[in-house]
């Protein structure tokens, strides 16, 4: 699941980079290795947030980039300031077991 994370928080560094390519193979590979990472913030970390409506997925973002780079370069939207602001990366609640005998 840690790897999964990683990935999914790389895409989202690069998709703000506007590497949108690399970010969608970032969140294609974090979907692959952990497809729990494509659900997005459960209730308690919305709560936690204050956020009442869940926000868009790795998983709903990796379909819209496809979406949005099989069309021409002039009619693509790929990035919107005021959206993107609101995001924030995908956490991992819970003890991490780092421990390796």
């Amino acid at each position: 699941m840690l790897i999964g994370v990683a990935f999914a928080n790389r895409g989202i560094l690069k998709d703000r980079m506007g590497k949108h390519e690399a970010a969608l193979d970032d969140y294609l590979h974090a979907l692959e290795i952990a497809p729990e990472t494509g659900e997005g913030p459960g209730f308690l970390t919305r709560f936690l947030r204050n956020q009442p409506r869940k926000p868009a997925t790795i998983a709903d973002r990796a379909e819209y980039l496809k979406q949005q780079l099989a069309l021409p370069e002039h009619e693509r939207l790929l990035h919107i300031p005021e959206a993107d602001r609101k995001q924030r990366a995908y956490t991992l609640l819970g003890a991490v077991n780092t421990k390796t005998d």
